[in-house]
């Protein structure tokens, strides 16, 4: 969508290049490079290996709910927040009350949780809205809810914000001005249009551009569920696409504060709508926040050189979801040799109530689900059954239930301490996984 002087009076269109967006598109096709298709590649078949890894739902839910905390906190300590996830998530469970000095920090926390909860109901409940001026204010007013207050008009002093409003101000960050506020509406108006653009030539018959389907028919399953039969072009724009808006709305900036979550959220909402795991959309704040001086560096030479549409950017967006994916699918690994383990041992010691075998099997039940390794004097701690088991016991008999664990093929004592045996279970997870 080409740039039209005459709705932009007063812009400088050398300055902010980046607003033709008929000829971002046109660079896009031409500077996307082999590494970068086969980045999107990648991302796509392990997204589908996370899709169709064998979880038990109660697993699912919890892994679900971990990553989401994550990707909270991520964003949130992008902007200066020092919740940690197991923080975060207590916050999500009312279980942590923030002193006083941190409950600004705290409000925040939240309000990314609403604005990701109402991405998470839109698209579950099959009402996916293609991103609109509305919906990216509607997403505004949930972050920035109650965050500040918004200040009165003074000599010297910056207007307020209104939750979800659009500046009425002049804004920047570091050396960059962003576009005079009487525009902000157009750009976003455009920015939506050209997302619609972007994707509609390549998106699957009968499917608009967010996922939704277009014969009227609702079968109440979300598209992600057939990833596998997605055409790997479509999927990659849609990952690009995400990542480009993402870096148009900080280039915009469309609102005085709160710009940052807005856009990643923003992020959030189109990998979502395109057929990503739930459990991975949170994977790039996570990225962007353990490379935060490279994140802001990328961002301030994507806003001062006429590199657009970001290659450098989009290149490290990708390797470092890509890397994020590799680590989320040995998460997912460990956890079903974890449960794999686990139902082998409720096996192997099936029908034993001899109070040694029963003690027996709960040591190799926690070994399991700890999933590292422990240090010997710590064995009768790991859950309070065995603490009660080896109350009244010497350390030695620690020592021969784990010897015989060992003899069994289930335990295996290394330098660090006593662990799974995880050689023994890999094959058959493996075998699993492919039947």
């Amino acid at each position: 969508m080409k740039a039209n002087y005459a709705d932009f009076d007063g812009l400088d269109f050398e300055k902010y290049f980046w607003t033709d967006f008929s000829e971002n598109n046109k660079q896009i096709t031409k500077r996307i490079q082999n590494l970068e298709w086969y980045l999107l590649g990648r991302i796509q078949a392990k997204c589908e290996q996370i899709q169709h890894l064998p979880v038990s739902p109660a697993v699912a839910e919890k892994l679900s709910e971990l990553y989401l905390a994550r990707g909270v906190s991520s964003t949130a300590a992008i902007e200066g927040s020092t919740f940690t996830a197991d923080e975060v998530l207590q916050i999500r469970h009312q279980q942590l009350e923030a002193q006083p000095s941190q409950q600004c920090i705290q409000k925040d926390i939240e309000n990314i949780y609403a604005a990701f909860d109402s991405i998470k109901y839109e698209d579950s409940s099959g009402s996916n809205r293609p991103l609109t001026v509305e919906r990216i204010c509607e997403l505004h007013a949930l972050i920035y809810d109650g965050v500040s207050e918004p200040k009165k008009d003074a000599p010297g002093q910056m207007p307020g914000q209104m939750p979800g409003q659009i500046r009425s101000s002049s804004v920047g960050v570091a050396r960059y001005r962003a576009p005079d506020a009487k525009h902000c509406r157009k750009l976003l108006d455009r920015l939506c249009a050209w997302l619609e653009d972007f994707l509609m030539a390549d998106s699957p018959d009968g499917s608009n551009t967010d996922g939704s389907n277009t014969d009227g028919a609702d079968d109440g399953r979300h598209a992600s569920s057939n990833l596998h039969q997605v055409n790997a072009e479509f999927f990659g724009k849609a990952v690009l696409a995400a990542v480009l808006v993402h870096v148009y709305l900080l280039l915009i900036h469309p609102f005085q504060d709160g710009n940052g979550r807005l856009s990643r959220a923003v992020e959030m909402k189109i990998l979502l709508s395109h057929k990503i795991p739930e459990m991975s959309v949170y994977l790039l704040s996570n990225h962007y926040n353990e490379t935060r001086t490279r994140y802001y560096q990328l961002l301030d030479e994507v806003s001062h050189e006429r590199s657009f549409p970001a290659e450098k950017f989009i290149r490290y967006a990708l390797e470092g979801l890509s890397d994020q994916l590799d680590a989320q699918l040995d998460e997912l690994r460990n956890e079903n040799i974890r449960l794999l383990v686990a139902g082998h041992v409720q096996q192997e010691f099936l029908g034993k109530t001899k109070l040694l075998e029963m003690r027996q099997r709960e040591l190799a039940t926690a070994l399991a689900l700890s999933g590292q390794p422990v240090e010997l004097y710590a064995v009768p701690s790991l859950s309070p059954q065995l603490a009660k088991y080896y109350e009244k016991l010497t350390h030695k008999t620690v020592t021969r239930d784990i010897n015989t664990l060992s003899k069994l093929g289930i335990a295996t004592l290394t330098p660090a301490g006593v662990e799974i045996n995880r050689d023994f279970f890999t094959q058959s997870h493996s075998n699993a996984l492919r039947h």
